[in-house]
């Protein structure tokens, strides 16, 4: 009965492919951020944020490793990555996209470096005017300090707010929200498994490793 409905369900399934996803992320957070504990407290946050926003949880824990190591983490979590996602839902592209301009900008803006191939793609992907393009291009070259011109910029993408949630509201962003919620549901189902299933993948192995020279010899035999 609860197996046969847990089998039909494939709960279980759903729940291991969330897990792998996630320990996949943690793995790659974990030496950008300085350990396992902060690299799970990361995925939490990412995770909670997935599942209140139109986009799913692989494009959202890239789009905050590309914030993490272009700006530091300066811009890789809060109001920032949701200021990334509402300019991400506005112009249609991925977050990764935006993510990565946006950290190219901040990296160039707080170096001293030009701007101008990061403002010349915010500028085609609708997020920023010629005029800001303009403004910060000469804030840069003037010498204003980071904090002025970044402020410009963030000001910029006050347009952009809420684009997230709108987008959430369409029939894509909700089954987008469905998704991960489902999934999130699906892995707290799924944790008390994946050590057991660790182990049986592992002995599974040793098992194909153990019989390859035996059964290259069968089919030498055979052939």
């Amino acid at each position: 009965t609860l197996k046969l409905i847990v089998g039909q369900s494939q709960i279980l399934a759903k729940g291991m492919s969330v897990l792998r996803e996630m320990e996949t992320i943690k793995t790659q957070f974990d030496p950008l951020l300085g350990g396992a504990a902060r690299a799970q407290q990361r995925i939490e946050e990412l995770y909670n944020f997935a599942a209140t926003t139109p986009f799913r949880l692989a494009e959202i824990a890239e789009a905050s490793k590309t914030l993490e190591v272009l700006t530091k983490g300066a811009m890789s979590t809060g109001e920032s990555l949701r200021m990334v996602g509402d300019a991400a839902a506005v112009s249609g592209q991925s977050m990764q996209t935006v993510a990565f301009w946006t950290g190219r900008l901040y990296d160039a803006l707080k170096n001293g470096q030009p701007i101008g191939e990061a403002t010349a793609r915010m500028q085609e992907m609708g997020l920023i005017s010629g005029n800001i393009r303009n403004k910060l291009r000469e804030m840069n070259d003037s010498g204003k300090s980071f904090l002025e011109t970044m402020a410009v910029f963030e000001e910029s993408m006050e347009k952009t707010k809420g684009g997230m949630e709108k987008l959430s509201k369409t029939l894509g962003g909700l089954e987008s929200t469905l998704a991960d919620v489902r999934g999130q549901f699906s892995a707290k189902f799924a944790e008390n498994f994946m050590e057991g299933e660790k182990m049986a993948v592992s002995r599974l192995t040793e098992l194909f490793a153990a019989f390859t020279e035996p059964i290259a010899r069968v089919g030498a035999w055979l052939g």
